[in-house]
């Protein structure tokens, strides 16, 4: 006879569901040191589950300190490492461990778990944990690895990494999840509790056969609530120093949540007309534009005003600005305000553009007399 599926929480399981998050969330952005014995523990039973003997371990402070030895120590003259460096066991090894054992505990949730009750446990757990850790933090430390190493070192031959605490969502649904059903193979347990365990005390990792590559947590980390998420959403967010900052002083900036340079957050009073008006990413002008302050930014472009009328969102201008630097000689920009957000836009247009309409209407495809807006005026 086949088991009743359960879905639904009773009033203290739902409360221990809460605690449970909050718990994961802490894990997810601890500032303590990495446990170190107790991350090699784990790593070293993962190797053994493909047939690999203990690695070596080299900790480092960072993910970039990591990303940049792996990078450059092929090259070292007497490593003896190199061979080791080319056979990456990522794709193997977290398969393995990971992408299979997904794939038994969902089919045993499915078996046992109802979708609606499956539904509110991924909204709380996989979802909100992975706003939070995955997106918020994996995400943007990931782009600024790629923006800061890319340059100055190959990387590409080594993209396989485990993100430890930063990819606690999952194995935290799981982990309540077959607590639940009380059903799960116990092979298919001894697995994830090896992840929870590496999630519990380290944070990136990047294996190799002999070899592996771990880093230790950031020592801070600065957090705003996102507005009107429910259940709460973090964002990395400080205008006055780091938003993420590494034991070897390896940072992100960040303003509510979008990454942003350096001087836009320590020392806006350095950030010029040009610095805006050759950032090719919308929303980092948008906030460098606010960091430094419309009124300096036309003082010191000198812009030339094409047009100007209203929308919903207020005043907008139709700018000609002075740039020696592209072949025109100017620039045409859109200054505006979003409606729905408030926030000032400048925003490059086609050189031709002549007034605010057609500039709002190019810049979604359209000729001004195609441009109708439900809320224009």
């Amino acid at each position: 006879m086949s088991q009743t599926k359960l879905d639904k929480l009773t009033a203290e399981q739902e409360a221990e569901l809460v605690a449970f998050r909050e718990k994961w969330l802490r894990i997810g952005t601890s500032t303590e040191p990495a446990d170190r014995p107790r991350a090699e523990a784990a790593l070293t039973a993962m190797y053994a589950e493909i047939g690999e003997p203990a690695p070596v371990f080299w900790w480092c402070d960072s993910p970039w300190q990591a990303r940049a030895i792996i990078s450059l120590l092929p090259e070292l003259k007497g490593a003896n490492l190199g061979d080791n460096l080319w056979a990456n066991l990522g794709d193997n090894l977290w398969a393995n461990l990971g992408d299979n054992l997904g794939d038994n505990l969902w089919a045993n949730l499915g078996d046992n778990l109802g979708a609606n009750l499956r539904a509110n446990l991924w909204d709380n757990l996989w979802a909100n944990l992975g706003a939070n850790l995955r997106a918020n933090l994996g995400d943007n430390l990931r782009a600024n690895l790629r923006a800061n190493l890319r340059a100055n070192l190959d990387t590409t031959k080594y993209t396989e990494w485990y993100w430890g605490a930063h990819d606690s969502a999952w194995v935290a649904y799981y982990l309540f999840s077959t607590c639940l059903t009380k059903n799960a193979k116990p092979d298919d347990l001894r697995k994830l509790n090896l992840h929870a365990e590496l999630c519990q005390s380290a944070l990136w990792v990047s294996s190799f056969k002999g070899i592996c590559f771990v880093s230790d947590r950031p020592e801070h980390y600065s957090l705003e609530l996102t507005p009107g998420r429910t259940p709460e959403v973090y964002r990395l967010h400080d205008a006055s120093a780091p938003a993420m900052r590494f034991r070897d002083s390896y940072s992100l900036y960040a303003w509510h949540g979008t990454r942003v340079p350096e001087k836009v957050i320590l020392s806006p009073e350095t950030l010029t007309a040009k610095d805006i008006l050759e950032e090719p990413n919308a929303e980092v002008a948008r906030i460098m534009l606010e960091r430094m302050g419309m009124e300096r930014f036309c003082f010191e472009s000198q812009p030339e005003v094409l047009d100007e009328d209203t929308d919903a969102g207020g005043r907008r201008r139709l700018l000609k600005i002075p740039n020696p630097h592209v072949s025109a000689g100017a620039m045409t920009m859109f200054n505006c305000i979003c409606p729905s957000t408030g926030r000032e836009y400048m925003l490059p247009v086609h050189p031709e553009t002549k007034t605010c309409r057609s500039a709002a209407a190019w810049m979604v495809g359209l000729k001004a007399e195609e441009y109708a807006p439900a809320i224009e005026r």
